[in-house]
């Protein structure tokens, strides 16, 4: 190393090696604080976000798709969904379909030849088959700040049949440590629920 114009010059092979690897060792320590910094603001949203979606038409486009992935079981042509929706607490997901089938008894055919069916399970039990019920028949709170997201957008009027005590026909579509999916179907209003829902 000399000085020339009062300037620094490292003539020495070692000193410039030693100047390379210094410079790529801080740039590359500052992009990994910076990236930890990021990663660790994400995972801290991605467990600490609530978001709930219900009846939009990308949901009522892909429910056909969303239920066949999810069971195998083909949504009939003629169905009327009545409700469908998706619910993301943190890491956990839960979705929900409820529509109305004309020929139910093709349709029980079909379901009972994947999965066996149960009767006399009253629906208002909610916690068969270990899945996230969403307050579907319970009152929400506007002011509570986990039901004020359902008490905007959740439209509980369409769900009065569905909130009936009754009978009703249940088949556990798998049962996971994390994942839940089950089938309930209502014989008197020919309408059926199905839930997915997965856990961390």
């Amino acid at each position: 190393m000399k000085l020339i114009d009062k300037e620094i010059v490292y003539t020495s092979l070692y000193q410039k090696i030693y100047q390379i690897v210094f410079w790529s060792f801080s740039i590359f320590s500052s992009a990994f604080i910076i990236f930890f910094i990021y990663a660790m603001y994400s995972f801290s949203q991605a467990w600490s976000t609530h978001e709930y979606e219900e009846n939009t038409e990308l949901l009522k486009s892909a429910a056909a798709g969303s239920l066949y992935i999810e069971s195998r079981v083909k949504l009939p042509l003629d169905a009327e969904i009545i409700h469908v929706s998706e619910h993301r607490a943190g890491p956990n997901t839960a979705y929900n379909l409820i529509f109305k089938v004309n020929d139910l008894g093709i349709f029980l055919e079909e379901l009972s030849n994947q999965y066996p069916m149960l009767n006399d399970e009253l629906v208002s039990k909610r916690e068969n088959g270990n899945i996230s019920a969403l307050p579907f028949c319970e009152k929400v709170n506007p002011n509570d700040e986990y039901d004020k997201l359902f008490a905007e957008k959740m439209d509980q009027s369409i769900l009065v049949d569905f909130c009936k005590e009754q009978k009703v026909l249940f088949t556990q579509v798998e049962d996971e440590v994390e994942i839940g999916k089950i089938m309930v179907v209502f014989p008197n209003q020919k309408m059926v629920w199905f839930n997915s829902s997965y856990w961390f």
